[in-house]
């Protein structure tokens, strides 16, 4: 019965309207960084012949959407090679993007050619039908070329008719073009991820009181004069900004500079980010329970755990330390996972379903802590989140090891494995939270649903 409940349940989200969201081609680029872009790669005399113009190609203004950006720069798809040019002259042309594009020409320029060459025998036919001089056999002779050249018109003209019924893609070829990749384009939700060599400018401001139905015209308006003199490590928390040559993509701020533990952070309840009081804090939910389900779905959808996901009763979330060699002491560390920081839960809202937490502590101290503690072990790796979940239809709590995942947590270990990850080295160094991401506060938001039941 519970396997019937579920396969509804998952079979009306599928049936449930989607929203769509406009997405950004990044096959789209800037007539001048993709000449930029394939001077590397090309003969000089080369780097122009691969910009492929919205203006000209429907095909290209489909993934740009317009002709020209916001500050009226020509827009189009950048070949990552240059297009092939034939010593011989096909009809007065030489350049041919691909061999698809050689074999379609030439096909056409085939039947013109045979359709000239179909005349030209009508006429010869003709003219021996005329001096035949009443002669069965020239006559014959005449009406054969005739006839075959007819035919042969009509069956050139047939094949391509034939062709195009059956499927337009029999005569209108076309290879998958491999178009360059506009990695500029590329704007990533935090402006922290960018390089430092990259430039911003402001968009929205933290403070503005803007009506969301005209936020998309004041950012048109804004980009065309933006001003790009700002790097990504003086953005601050809840502004937005321009990414130059993006097209007026923005990313979000992140330094809280009035105070030194701060963390850039977006409460569920909130419609922006804002400073909170912390190092590490997030959101902790339950992606399988959507608005409107009754309890009895809840539990349904929910096997495993159950609201307060985390119950807040003595430093449940901790922040702790792991070393580049197992230090697990017996009864004191076993896991080998040392706590630095601790808290709970912060807010629970229980018709939402969601809970907010947040670390707090001396971002330097901290580090300076977790570095003393690893020096006899080969040094800092880096550090997890300790998080004792609530159990359904059990009075003890289960740990789970989470790291970090572009804000997002992902499970490292459980309270079984984790020692031996660590000492067999098996966890991936990409999911620690880092010293980095410690001194400039971040938030990890966590996905109850993603968590393995260890039972």
């Amino acid at each position: 019965m519970k396997k019937i409940i579920i396969g509804l349940y998952l079979l009306s989200l599928f049936l449930l309207p989607g929203l769509a969201q406009a997405q950004v081609d990044q096959r789209c680029w800037i007539k001048e960084d993709c000449l930029e872009f394939r001077e590397g790669l090309v003969d000089t005399t080369e780097v122009s012949e691969g910009f492929y113009s919205a203006s000209k190609h429907k095909d290209a203004l489909a993934a740009c959407g317009t002709e020209k950006d916001v500050a009226d720069r020509e827009l189009g798809l950048c070949l990552p090679a240059g297009t092939a040019v034939t010593n011989i002259n096909f009809g007065g042309k030489t350049e041919f993007s691909n061999i698809v594009d050689f074999i379609q020409y030439i096909y056409r320029y085939g039947f013109m050619i045979g359709s000239v060459v179909a005349v030209a025998m009508i006429i010869l036919g003709g003219i021996i039908w005329t001096f035949s001089g009443g002669s069965p056999e020239m006559i014959t002779k005449a009406q054969k070329k005739i006839g075959g050249a007819l035919m042969g018109l009509v069956l050139l003209a047939l094949s391509y008719s034939i062709l195009n019924l059956v499927n337009p893609y029999l005569v209108n070829l076309r290879l998958p073009t491999i178009w360059a990749i506009n990695t500029q384009g590329l704007v990533p939700p935090w402006c922290r991820t960018l390089s430092e060599t990259d430039k911003l400018a402001l968009a929205i401001n933290a403070n503005e009181n803007i009506d969301e139905k005209k936020i998309s015209e004041l950012k048109t308006e804004r980009y065309k004069i933006a001003k790009f003199d700002t790097s990504p490590k003086q953005t601050v928390c809840g502004n937005e900004y321009f990414k130059d040559k993006s097209g007026g993509l923005t990313c979000k701020g992140h330094s809280c500079e009035e105070t030194n533990d701060g963390v850039c952070a977006r409460q569920f309840d909130e419609s922006k980010s804002r400073c909170h009081e912390g190092v590490i804090a997030g959101n902790i939910y339950n992606s399988n329970i959507i608005d409107g389900m009754d309890e009895a779905m809840i539990q349904t959808v929910t096997e495993g755990w159950e609201f307060p996901w985390v119950e807040g009763i003595g430093d449940d979330i901790e922040l702790c330390a792991i070393c580049n060699t197992y230090n697990g002491v017996p009864l004191i560390n076993p896991d080998g996972c040392t706590t630095i920081i601790g808290a709970d839960t912060q807010v629970d809202n229980s018709a939402l379903k969601k809970q907010w937490y947040a670390l707090k502590g001396d971002k330097a101290d901290i580090i300076k802590k977790a570095q003393s503690i690893c020096s006899h072990f080969d040094g800092l790796k880096g550090f997890l989140l300790d998080v004792e979940f609530n159990e359904s239809w059990d009075p003890s709590s289960e740990v789970a090891y989470l790291g970090n995942n572009g804000g997002r947590s992902t499970l490292v270990g459980i309270a079984s494995n984790i020692k031996e990850k660590q000492i067999k080295k098996q966890m991936s160094e990409s999911f620690f939270i880092t010293t980095e991401q410690i001194m400039s506060g971040y938030q990890i938001d966590i996905n109850v649903a993603r968590i393995q039941d260890e039972d």
